[in-house]
């Protein structure tokens, strides 16, 4: 029940977040507003302040900025109506909250740089090796000093290699200590898992929401030993036969020391002839990290531009792959699900899914659809171009075309969570 109540918290944040972007961008245009509202329906409670009914409702999935004159029927000339302002101050008080959104998720973002970030790794023990570098590193290494630093694991390993230059590693060999010097180093070499990689084991780490493997009810530490008549020893083989495998897959895990069968069908990837069932490696090796405040704010506004550069790429490849939006759009559940797993490792990670949800608000709002941001701004270009508004007629019809959309996109979202919940279901 608390976990509810704190993401309805933070979905009511979001929305008062977005919407007061509207508010004060409405305000400065000189705009006048009638109605902040956070939720739909039957308000809570409500006052009125300065001329503006504020009102938390009962539906709290969104809100609204209710503006003088937003109407297209509306017919007035009074100058503080919305469809009276010129186009370009339109399209400021669209874009305003999604833009608030993004101001907002990086600075959530960027705070959840100053607490302790966990990350997790491999050991760095080698599994195969060849090339170049197999002049020098042996499979089984365990690789414990890089530059006389002192690594963790794997991806820490990689960070200290220095890129085109000689390299001083020490490994552990059959008990022994043993210094290496490695001249003119590649990155590139150790990044081609061909060349070399660390010993990973086919136990299943994070289940992907909304994929065959969640459907199928797979689980944090289960270990896959055979992908159809075939055993695999490590991540590589087991990644290998599911690729090589036909669509269906079968998969035998050992769980608690019981072998159990789950037959899967692998989903397709946006952007990509791969196929998968939607497990992650899992990492054993946790450490705690703590960066300076400089740091922080690299490393948060770095991260939320790649979270926004992701998101638009996803989109993209949805465009180009239609076939792959199966198990890519999620509703509630699947957001509540992802939330958790979020919070669970820590108030950094928790903010940082708050950041994310504000992203992907802004992301959404600015789709060229009508009755979205995107759509307002979309239809404000285009009076600036033509230099006269769309009729109310054309207007109307548009955004009765984009609300019939988004509503499918709705259902679909909610028919792709509870499919899988009860799939899941069924699969016990």
């Amino acid at each position: 029940m608390s976990s509810i109540i704190i993401a309805l918290i933070i979905l009511g944040v979001l929305v008062t977040v977005h919407e007061g972007g509207h508010f004060i961008a409405a305000r400065l245009c000189g705009i006048r507003v009638e109605k902040f509202s956070v939720g739909f329906g039957k308000p809570i409670f409500k006052f009125v302040k300065n001329g503006v009914e504020y009102s938390l409702s009962w539906i709290p999935l969104g809100g609204y900025v209710k503006m003088k004159g937003d109407n297209p029927n509306d017919e007035t000339s009074d100058p503080d109506t919305f469809f009276n302002a010129s186009w370009w101050k339109r399209i400021i008080v669209a874009f305003a909250g999604p833009f608030t959104n993004l101001i907002f998720g990086l600075l959530v973002i960027i705070t959840s740089f100053f607490f302790s970030q966990q990350s997790y790794d491999h050991e760095a023990i080698v599994d195969k090796v060849s090339g170049n570098l197999a002049k020098y590193i042996q499979s089984g290494d365990e690789i414990i000093k890089v530059n006389s630093k002192e690594v963790k694991g794997w991806y820490s390993t990689l960070g200290e290699i220095k890129d085109g230059e000689d390299n001083k590693i020490v490994v552990l060999r059959n008990g022994e200590n043993i210094s290496l010097d490695i001249p003119d180093v590649s990155l590139k070499d150790w990044l081609n898992s061909e060349n070399i990689r660390p010993v990973i084991s086919a136990v299943v780490g994070e289940i992907i929401p909304n994929t065959p493997a969640y459907q199928a009810d797979l689980k944090e530490g289960d270990e896959i030993i055979k992908v159809g008549d075939k055993k695999v020893n490590n991540w590589y083989e087991m990644t290998e036969e599911i690729q090589n495998s036909s669509d269906s897959v079968n998969l035998t895990i050992l769980r608690d020391d019981k072998e159990i069968q789950k037959e899967l069908t692998k989903q397709e990837v946006p952007d990509s002839d791969r196929k998968i069932i939607g497990v992650l490696q899992k990492l054993p090796l946790l450490s705690q990290e703590k960066y300076s405040p400089k740091e922080a704010i690299v490393y948060g506004t770095n991260y939320t531009f790649g979270i926004v550069a992701m998101n638009y790429k996803g989109i993209y490849s949805l465009i180009k792959k239609p076939s792959s939006i199966k198990g890519s759009i999620g509703g509630p559940v699947m957001m509540f699900t992802t939330g958790k797993k979020y919070a669970e490792q820590g108030i950094a990670k928790g903010l940082q899914f708050v950041g994310l949800l504000n992203i992907v608000l802004m992301v959404m709002n600015l789709l060229p659809i009508p009755v979205l941001d995107g759509g307002h701004i979309l239809f404000s270009f285009i009076e600036g171009i033509r230099g006269k508004r769309l009729t109310t007629k054309t207007q109307m019809a548009l955004q009765q075309v984009g609300l019939f959309f988004l509503l499918a996109l709705m259902m679909y979202a909610f028919y792709s969570d509870f499919s899988g919940i009860i799939s899941r279901y069924n699969s016990n």
